[in-house]
């Protein structure tokens, strides 16, 4: 009703939702709080500034399965204990930049056209536990033996066979003497945390940051308004929450608690948020090596390279920056991996580890 009284009743309005819109994120705070400090409830005084608070800064938008390995099961059965001993598993934040163009009606010398860019942030409650975790001892890489880098014989067995399970489901796919034995193929895979995957994820949208995120001063509040749902350990240092940004992102927050690396407290030296890349970003990655290794417009005339087979499946949309095409680079990499399986179907039988019918065998033979 205030919105339609006047002004002042709106204004009213709105920092009242300023005030209590993060009221659910102060709570997740005071669970991973009680962990973090355990005999030692939250300070509700604490919470209550951060929710008289909230608003300044940030923008009005409000162990059976068989595939389970005996060491997976193991610490899996470590981690149920854990989490027995604490409701709370942790948050994640996440951000992405995002852009808004403001087109003048009357455009002059001094107003035109703008492009506003802002930081939209949201927070997720984690379905894996992951706060049983130590982020405080580190150890120098030339201490850790080289077995830790090396893959086990159980880890190699493991991963042989889920090749072979994606071995079957292509050619089961794409081969139609193979197609009869589709109901046979395992339709997923599932690991020691395939439950918890399974959950719908908690998520609370803290909303649009009206800080510029492309210079450091900006990202240095951004992160500043962020940290206060960080819980504090026992000794006053953050007990610090994984930020997923993109690949630039990460690097304007580092450089951000660069320039605050003089501050008297770890909260002054933007310590309390750890910057990661998304999951995507590293796809992009990955796939960025592949094309500037294999994709050149030199051997166009070269039978069987990533270019020349561009040319034969017509794939016009497929470019060498992966960041500009990445859907249609993706497909076009997978479809070729696709079509290397079902060129080679004597190697996809020792897939099937002796279940192919012996008639069929010698059919596909």
């Amino acid at each position: 009703m205030g919105f339609s009284v006047g002004e002042d009743a709106m204004l009213s309005c709105l920092d009242s939702l300023k005030r209590t819109f993060d009221e659910d994120l102060l709570t997740w705070k005071s669970e991973l709080q009680k962990y973090v400090r355990p005999g030692r409830d939250t300070d509700e005084e604490e919470i209550q500034k951060d929710s008289e608070n909230a608003g300044t800064m940030l923008g009005t938008d409000p162990g059976t399965d068989p595939n389970i390995s005996s060491s997976t099961a193991s610490e899996l059965t470590s981690t149920s204990e854990s989490s027995s001993r604490s409701s709370s598993s942790g948050d994640t934040i996440c951000r992405d930049n995002v852009g808004k163009q403001i087109k003048a009606q009357h455009q002059t010398r001094n107003h035109g056209y703008q492009y506003k860019n802002w930081t939209l942030a949201f927070m997720v409650k984690n379905r894996i536990r992951t706060t049983h975790f130590d982020d405080e001892m580190t150890i120098r890489s030339s201490d850790i033996p080289v077995e830790k880098f090396c893959v086990t014989k159980d880890e190699a067995s493991t991963i042989r066979e889920h090749m072979s399970i994606m071995v079957q489901r292509i050619v089961t796919a794409y081969m139609p003497l193979f197609q009869p034995l589709e109901d046979n193929v395992i339709k997923s895979t599932k690991h020691a945390f395939h439950a918890e995957s399974c959950e719908k994820s908690e998520l609370f949208n803290i909303g649009v940051l009206d800080e510029p995120p492309s210079s450091i001063a900006g990202v240095i509040k951004i992160l500043e308004g962020l940290q206060k749902y960080v819980p504090l350990k026992e000794d006053g240092d953050p007990f610090r929450i994984i930020t997923w940004d993109d690949g630039l992102s990460c690097e304007r927050h580092v450089d951000a608690q660069n320039a605050r690396a003089n501050g008297a407290t770890p909260l002054d030296r933007l310590q309390g948020l750890e910057p990661a890349p998304q999951e995507f970003h590293k796809r992009m990655l990955l796939m960025q090596d592949t094309m500037n290794k294999m994709f050149s417009g030199s051997s166009a005339t070269e039978k069987g390279t990533l270019f020349h087979l561009k040319k034969v499946f017509n794939q016009r949309s497929v470019s060498k920056n992966v960041s500009e095409t990445f859907n249609y680079v993706s497909d076009f990499l997978k479809e070729l991996f696709y079509h290397l399986i079902s060129l080679n179907p004597n190697r996809a039988l020792t897939c099937w580890n002796g279940f192919l019918p012996e008639r069929l065998r010698q059919d596909l033979i």
